[in-house]
């Protein structure tokens, strides 16, 4: 039998924190408004400055309504910027792979092999995901210390690896002829 893994390890020990009055991580973080909103002030300029980094001469260009950049690399549209989940402000890199495959025959295949690439080593900072029939590729990190050449990674990086895999995903699971019932 395996050890459990460190992820488990790690959820156990943070349980047993909680039940014996530890302070969590995001206790320890606890911002006022205008802390966060300095935070997100760095993050936005490490952000744009990153994205100069990458080439783009005018980030603001690329900026949706919401303040998410969209940066086409390669076969690839890569969506950048800021999210906030449970209070914690997190640098969010996303690429929409492809559409859920119409034959229901090929989406357990397609399941497994994205839970397998999940857990490969080079995948530590992103996972793939499913966002409705989309899936994904992502990676975030908390906006402190946030800085141009770290967005200029992740921004490659991850768009990079989502160049590399979508057309394996397509040629292997997408193309099908069969309509997709609910």
């Amino acid at each position: 039998m395996r050890p459990p893994a460190a992820h488990h390890r790690l959820g156990v020990s943070l349980l047993q924190q909680r039940e014996r009055g530890v302070p969590q991580l995001a206790e320890h973080h606890a911002r006022t408004p205008e802390q966060r909103e300095t935070l997100r002030a760095q993050g936005a300029q490490a952000i744009m400055d990153g994205m100069k980094r990458l080439g783009a001469s005018d980030p603001t260009a690329l900026q949706d309504e919401n303040g998410f950049l969209h940066f086409p690399v390669g076969s690839i549209q890569c969506t950048l910027g800021i999210v906030t989940l449970e209070e914690r402000d997190l640098f969010l890199v996303y690429v929409p792979i492809m559409d859920l495959p119409s034959d229901r025959d090929l989406i357990l295949p397609l399941y497994r092999l994205l839970l397998e690439l999940n857990n490969r080593f080079e995948l530590s900072i992103a996972k793939f995901g499913l966002h409705g029939d989309t899936i994904f590729l992502s990676a975030m990190r908390p906006l402190d210390s946030l800085d141009p050449t770290e967005v200029e990674d992740m921004v490659r990086w991850v768009s990079r690896v989502a160049d590399d895999i979508d057309d394996r995903l397509l040629a292997e699971f997408g193309g099908t002829s069969k309509r997709r019932d609910g």
